[in-house]
């Protein structure tokens, strides 16, 4: 698959004998990214990187989530785009891509963004005075990158904005590289080979609020995690070794 986009002035489209109904203009780019480590990240389940940096280029292009007309979240995997439409407060029952999604129209690595802007701009031909936004992460959920775009001619130049001052002042968590005493599951994942659990993989956080992980294979409690919820339940951590205490 492939994608490409021509930017150039608006004298030079003008020189060119480009029909204004054809131009798209880019409003405002945004940047941050989130703590480098999920070890480190006050939780799992947020996107500060995401909430600022997107709420930030919306009030410089001046519309809110709602005057949106398209958008297209990153979709590298789908809890990426449900943390991304909360985010930004979009809510999940809009049309949350303009191709269909990564697994549907991207290319190698980053490319996939240029696929989104490439049919964003042919949607915003069909909408005069429309506005769009397009969303790119990296990483874990980590590297976060925001672009509006509309129709309408800008009443400013071009803006763009690294928030990455204020995200690096967020709170963050100490990670533990050992631990044993009492603590509470945060959230696990079971990791199977072939049809069978082979390990658990457990984030814990101690009294104090700091992190720690833990894996266990043992295959009852695997068996257990699989077929429950084991969020919040209180555990007791010993010689890396995980035993739930209720």
């Amino acid at each position: 698959m492939g994608a490409a986009l021509i930017m150039c002035s608006v004298a030079k489209a003008k020189a060119l004998g480009i029909g204004e109904e054809r131009w798209v203009y880019p409003h405002v780019g945004a940047r941050g990214y989130d703590h480098f480590s999920a070890s480190v990240r006050e939780n799992f389940h947020s996107s500060p990187g995401i909430r600022i940096t997107g709420g930030r280029a919306m009030e410089l292009a001046g519309i809110g989530p709602d005057e949106l007309d398209f958008v297209d979240l990153y979709s590298c995997f789908p809890s990426a785009v449900q943390v991304a439409a909360k985010e930004l407060g979009l809510a999940e029952e809009r049309q949350l891509t303009v191709t269909g999604g990564l697994t549907f129209g991207g290319g190698p690595l980053n490319n996939y963004v240029m696929h989104s802007i490439a049919r964003m701009v042919e949607l915003l031909r069909e909408r005069p005075g429309g506005w769009g936004l397009i969303t790119a992460n990296g990483g874990n959920l980590y590297k976060h990158v925001h672009g509006i775009y509309s129709s309408a001619p800008p009443e400013t130049d071009f803006q763009h904005i690294n928030m990455q001052d204020e995200i690096d002042a967020l709170p963050s968590r100490e990670c533990l590289a050992a631990y044993d005493g009492e603590a509470e599951i945060e959230s696990y994942t079971v990791m199977y080979a072939a049809d069978e659990p082979a390990i658990g993989h457990v984030a814990c956080l101690t009294s104090a609020g700091q992190r720690t992980w833990v894996n266990t294979t043992d295959p009852d409690l695997m068996a257990a995690m699989v077929a429950e919820e084991f969020c919040g339940r209180p555990v007791t951590i010993k010689d890396d070794r995980l035993a739930v205490t209720a």
